[in-house]
C-alpha cells in the first residue's frame, strides 16, 4: 500500500518543448516520493514524521539548486557534481552546520537508491576538503587541536582522591 503525501504545492503550468525546461522537476520529485518515502532503510513503513522530513530535505535540495545555483537537473539526473555544488552551498554561503550537512547527505543517500544511481553521493569529507585536513583527522580520533592525546591528558589528571585533598586543603585555609 503506497501513502500519498503533498507537502509542497505544485504549480500546473505550460509545458515547454525545451530539453531543459524547469516546469515539472517539482511533479517528479513528489512521484519519487510517492513511489518510495513510505519505506524506511530497513524496509519497514516509515512513519508519516519520516516521510515529511525526507519529502522537505529534497525539495529544499532542489530548490537551492535551481534558484540559487543555476542548475536545472530533473530528479531521475541527479549527479554527483550536483551533489558537490550543494554540499559547498550549504557549508559556505549557508553556513549551515556540518552535523545538518550530513542529515541533509543521508537522505540524498536514500534518494539515490531511488534513482538507481548507489555511490553517487560520498562522504562529506570528499565535497569539503577542509574537512579531511590533519587537525580535523586528529580531532575526530580522539586528539585535541595541539596533537596531544585525549586519553593521556585524562591520565595525567588527578584523580578523584587528590582533587578532594586538595579541595579541603584550600577550604581549612579559607576559614
Amino acid at each position: 500500500m503506497a501513502m500519498t503525501v503533498k507537502l509542497a504545492p505544485v504549480a500546473r503550468e505550460h509545458r515547454r518543448s525545451s530539453k531543459r525546461h524547469k516546469s515539472g522537476w517539482k511533479d517528479r520529485l513528489q512521484s519519487l516520493i510517492n513511489e518510495h518515502a513510505y519505506k524506511d532503510v530497513h524496509g519497514r513503513v516509515a512513519s508519516p514524521r519520516t516521510i515529511a522530513i525526507t519529502a522537505e530535505s529534497l525539495f529544499k535540495a532542489f530548490k537551492t539548486l535551481y534558484s540559487e545555483l543555476d542548475m536545472e537537473p530533473q530528479p531521475r539526473n541527479l549527479k554527483e557534481k550536483h551533489v558537490r555544488r550543494l554540499v559547498q552551498y550549504w557549508y559556505h554561503t549557508e553556513k549551515k552546520p556540518v552535523a545538518h550537512i550530513k542529515a541533509d547527505l543521508l537522505v540524498l543517500r536514500e534518494f539515490e537508491q531511488w534513482i538507481r544511481k548507489p555511490s553517487m553521493v560520498k562522504d562529506l569529507e570528499v565535497y569539503l576538503t577542509e574537512l579531511a585536513s590533519p587537525v580535523a583527522a586528529c580531532e575526530s580520533i580522539g586528539e585535541d587541536s595541539i596533537g596531544t592525546r585525549v586519553e593521556s591528558r585524562i591520565a595525567d589528571s588527578p584523580t578523584e582522591e587528590a582533587l578532594f585533598t586538595t579541595l579541603r586543603a584550600n577550604g581549612s585555609q579559607a576559614r
